[in-house]
């Protein structure tokens, strides 16, 4: 039998909106807790506005346009939290 390979744990996607720039995803990660969950449930109704609202833009535009929006329904700011946080956990963000 054999080990496990990079395949195994990561899935690649290309994003042609990106310049067709590999975008890695792991398959394992599953969030299910209560907030991750009623967050989720706000966006799904939420989502097809947001996108409406932000679509014909360029990427970067686009990404910023959805973060403003996000922020607007109280579901964050689609970034990581404050200087310490980044310090903490990616030191070379700091």
């Amino acid at each position: 039998m054999a080990g496990v390979t990079a395949a195994d744990v990561w899935r690649i996607y290309v994003k042609p909106s990106m310049d067709g720039r590999l975008i890695p995803r792991k398959k394992t990660v599953l969030r299910r807790s209560a907030k991750v969950l009623e967050r989720n449930k706000i966006f799904a109704q939420k989502a097809p506005q947001m996108v409406l609202a932000c679509r014909g833009r360029p990427w970067k535009e686009y990404v910023a346009c959805l973060r403003q929006k996000a922020r607007e329904l109280g579901l964050g700011t689609g970034v990581s939290k404050t200087p310490e946080y980044r310090r903490r956990f990616w030191k070379h963000k700091a």
